[in-house]
């Protein structure tokens, strides 16, 4: 029940459940930060989810309002120097602007390459990347070869969507959507008049990006039925962020849509933000109470599940503060069987732990399992892909990354459920921690239990002493762009946002970023190594040459 920019101190959930909506995010990336940004704007109004459903047909889904914005912001994101992007015209067919970065997976299926549909008569084994770019002046142009002077630049044709009589462009035919980008040269030619002129350079756009061959990049995500299946093809991507406690909605949205742009995030990634009733400053264990019940559970499920049906596949998962609580109890509850896919089990371990009723020993019983992406060659996340079928309806979605930033959550219960839960379902968990986080010390003191995001040192089962396969990242060296408290900083901190893009974007583990990271080994009190914490390689602010 909460506003768009603030919180109540009674915290509640509407009555009538969800609600879904869109927002434009405007921020501030170089030179000069202004105070007013980040600034968050909810486009018309949420609408409630039971309303959706029930405008929806057979070839549209309940997630068709929110994701109509989606392609437009990817376009006016891509679309430089000026904002191409038009909300108003949401049923106009668009192509996608040429990308500067490709990301290329391997799958057991071949070759993939997010935000790309391959034509059915592509090498699945072979991919040809192409710089496209304007010639230099004066240099032989490819296209009539003709020498250009100064007077006669040579632009690149705006791709233009094909599209036949009826309007409709279904992604499933083998033909390129997009037309072939060709040079053209200005022409002072009296035989064309002025305003032909300046309506060919409005169509004009000088391009340079990368192309691959038998390829077609897409950004049509408005929710009908052809388009979910577009989304799977093309392996577009959910991220889900989840705030904490006293945060409103406008301010979450603008957090993220500042990481998403500081980032420079690909457009297959699709931002979404999971808005809970997270109650005011003073109103912590309310919001606690209010966020772990069964009630937003079950929100949370429906929304992964509506996000399934829109066509995406894999979903990366961004708790923040309290956020973490929220989560990891509606996985803890079993709210998440049978939505997300879990991992293959190679084999597993028993352990003798003495045995009773409580479900929580019944998970110590069992602890030690190998899962197939973890096997000798596959450790990297960046190969998940290796089983999942995209274009399988039936196919779950996939959680491929869980990044818990200065997570508020029981130390002792995540070691001893909540990790256990989580890796039966995702290879990759990063946890950022900071020794000298200020809201989480009065945490800790009002709870009277350990903080898993003060505590920046190696998990470790204490049963069986086994290390946990989770990135822990200590942060406690960070003194840029952060706050006296040091609880929010992620999406600010430079070095943070790189490291956040390459777990989220590319996939490495903490031990694929030595350019950044640097491992320190802990200690366990016998004296014996048990593991390793991460920290960034950077020097304190402080540090300068005189």
């Amino acid at each position: 029940m909460d506003k768009n920019d603030s919180t109540v101190f009674k915290a509640a959930r509407d009555p009538n459940g969800l609600s879904y909506g869109a927002a434009a995010v405007e921020c501030s990336v170089s030179g000069k930060f202004f105070h007013h940004l980040p600034f968050a704007r909810v486009i018309g109004d949420a609408v409630l989810r039971s309303e959706l459903e029930a405008k929806a047909d057979s070839h549209s889904i309940a997630l068709t309002y929110p994701l109509s914005f989606l392609s437009t912001f990817a376009e006016s994101l891509q679309s430089r120097p000026s904002i191409r992007g038009s909300f108003s015209g949401l049923t106009s067919k668009r192509s996608a602007p040429l990308s500067k970065s490709i990301v290329v997976r391997y799958t057991d299926n071949g070759i993939f390459i997010p935000g790309y549909i391959r034509r059915r008569t592509a090498n699945t084994n072979e991919v040809v990347i192409r710089r496209v770019c304007p010639p230099p002046l004066g240099v032989d142009s490819e296209a009539n070869g003709n020498r250009l002077s100064q007077s006669q630049v040579p632009t690149l044709l705006l791709p233009i969507r094909e599209t036949g009589g009826s309007g409709d462009t279904s992604d499933d035919s083998d033909q390129d959507s997009v037309t072939q980008l060709g040079i053209q040269e200005h022409t002072d030619s009296p035989s064309v008049g002025r305003h032909s002129l300046d309506h060919e350079r409005k169509k004009r756009l000088n391009q340079t990006g990368l192309k691959v061959d038998g390829w077609r990049q897409v950004l049509d995500v408005n929710g009908r039925g052809s388009s979910a299946l577009t989304a799977s093809r093309a392996g577009y991507e959910a991220l889900v962020f989840v705030h904490g406690y006293n945060c409103p909605l406008t301010y979450g949205i603008g957090r993220l849509g500042q990481l998403l742009s500081l980032g420079e995030f690909p457009p297959y990634i699709k931002p979404f933000v999971f808005s809970w009733p997270s109650s005011t400053t003073m109103g912590y264990f309310t919001a606690k109470s209010v966020g772990c019940s069964d009630n937003v559970a079950k929100d949370l499920q429906q929304f992964i599940t509506d996000l399934h049906k829109a066509g995406f596949r894999r979903v990366h998962v961004l708790v923040h503060s309290m956020g973490a609580r929220i989560v990891l109890s509606a996985l803890r509850k079993g709210y998440f069987d049978g939505v997300f896919a879990e991992r293959e089990v190679l084999d597993d371990v028993e352990h003798s732990v003495a045995s009773t009723s409580d479900s929580r020993t019944r998970l110590k019983s069992k602890v030690s399992v190998r899962y197939r992406d973890s096997i000798l060659g596959m450790g990297s996340s960046r190969l998940q892909e290796s089983f999942v079928n995209y274009e399988d309806p039936s196919q779950r979605i996939q959680l491929a990354t869980f990044t818990l930033l200065n997570p508020d959550a029981d130390l002792d219960i995540f070691l001893e459920e909540d990790y256990w839960t989580l890796s039966k379902y995702c290879p990759h968990i990063t946890v950022y921690a900071d020794g000298h986080d200020g809201a989480l010390f009065w945490s800790e003191v009002m709870g009277r239990k350990a903080s898993l995001g003060r505590h920046p040192r190696t998990l470790v089962y204490p049963p069986t002493k086994e290390v946990l396969d989770v990135d822990v990242i200590d942060t406690t060296s960070l003194d840029v762009n952060i706050h006296s408290i040091r609880h929010n900083f992620f999406n600010l901190n430079r070095m943070l946002v790189d490291d956040l893009y390459d777990v989220v974007v590319l996939g490495r583990r903490a031990r694929e970023r030595e350019g950044r990271l640097s491992s320190r080994w802990t200690f366990a009190d016998d004296g014996s190594e048990n593991g390793e914490v991460y920290t960034f390689l950077c020097a304190p602010s402080y540090v300068v040459n005189k």
